[in-house]
This record gives C-alpha cells, sequence and structure tokens, in this order.
C-alpha cells in the first residue's frame, strides 16, 4: 500500500535564516513570500512518498547473530525538499513514486551481497555465483545475486545506496534541494541517509 504525504514541517525565524540557508539549503527560496514578508517566517516544503520497497536476503559478516543469510521485507521512504514549481508543486507524487519503485525493483528478490569485505571471497562463473566466508560457501545463481559496493549489506548502507541511486534521477528536477531517504528491515528498526542537491 502506498502512503503520500505532503506536509510543511516547520518555520524559522529570518535571523536564522541566512546560515541555515547556506549550508542546508542553498538553492532555497520561500514558496510563500506574501507569509513570509508578512509574518518574518520562510518555509520548508517537503513531499513524501513511502513504499513496501522490497524483499531480499542478506547477511553481516562479522556479527554475532546477522552473520548467517536471513532475509527482510524492506520498507522504504523518500522525501524530497524544493521550491514549488508555478503550479505549486515541487515533485509529482507519481514521479516520484516511480524513481522509488524503480529503485526498488534492483533489489527485489534479490540475494544482496556485499563486494567490498575482505573477509569475503566473491566469483562469478558459469552463471553462478560462489561465495565463502570462514567455513561456509554458497553458490547462488548469478541471476538472483546483487552485489554491493559496501563493507556488508546493513541497513545504513542500503539507504545510501538507495539515496544516491534516487539522487541521480533527481538531477533533472532543478526545484529540488534535498531528498532523504528512510530504509527499515523490520517495524521500528530503520536507518537514514540525507542528501543535498547543490550541483544541478
Amino acid at each position: 500500500m502506498t502512503e503520500i504525504v505532503v506536509f510543511i514541517p516547520y518555520y524559522l525565524p529570518l535571523n536564522r535564516q541566512p546560515p541555515l540557508k547556506k549550508v542546508l539549503f542553498p538553492r532555497f527560496s520561500s514558496p510563500l513570500p506574501s507569509l513570509s514578508r508578512e509574518k518574518g517566517n520562510w518555509f520548508l516544503m517537503r513531499v513524501e512518498v513511502s513504499l513496501p520497497g522490497f524483499s531480499a536476503a542478506h547477511f553481516i559478516a562479522g556479527h554475532e547473530k546477522c552473520d548467517r543469510l536471513h532475509g527482510h521485507n524492506w520498507s522504504v521512504r523518500v522525501a524530497v525538499s524544493g521550491d514549488p514549481d508555478e503550479r505549486g508543486i515541487v515533485i509529482d507524487f507519481d514521479e516520484l513514486e516511480e524513481i522509488l519503485s524503480e529503485v526498488c525493483r534492483e533489489f527485489d528478490h534479490r540475494v544482496l551481497l556485499p563486494g567490498k569485505n575482505r573477509q569475503i571471497s566473491l566469483e562469478v562463473r558459469g552463471g553462478s555465483c560462489f561465495l565463502s566466508l570462514g567455513e561456509r560457501t554458497y553458490q547462488f545463481p548469478a541471476q538472483d545475486v546483487v552485489i554491493l559496493p559496501v563493507e556488508n549489506v546493513t541497513a545504513e548502507e542500503l539507504a545510501r545506496l538507495v539515496l544516491e541511486k534516487i539522487a541521480s534521477r533527481l538531477r533533472p528536477f532543478k526545484n529540488v534541494t534535498g531528498v532523504e531517504v528512510w530504509v527499515e528491515e523490520s517495524p521500528g528498526k530503520r536507518a537514514s541517509a540525507s542528501l543535498v542537491l547543490t550541483e544541478k
């Protein structure tokens, strides 16, 4: 089930505006200019889309419990900040949802393996992916595996990877100034990563 939310989370006094805008929102301008001038505040607009995400298997090498192969139904949420356009829209909900869905499909029903962990030996040959970790050896169909450029496949690293993939797809949206991603591996256990989009 898709959850879509748009809100104005907070406002800040003008005496805090310059440093915050410079550091966090360099392209930000008030989407409500008359209200800002009258009340002495400026607003941040943010659009969010949530999806069930993807189902995938992984392990965390060196972790007492999680170094065993197991899986999660990962849920993913993305928030995009920016200036509304002439229509009053930061980004179309359907477009943002499709971007998120496209990224999640890359991981869905796959075995996610870390490609930069020195404890692990990985080899792809003959249509199979062979993995060795200590005394354990695994063989997976190569088409069912995604090798990620990380030391370990954690919620934190997945949040960063999903963020990078979404951010690259948001570059054409000139009014978008920031993006944040949350990845939840089980209810109440999530990691997030955020990025300010300064180079368009």
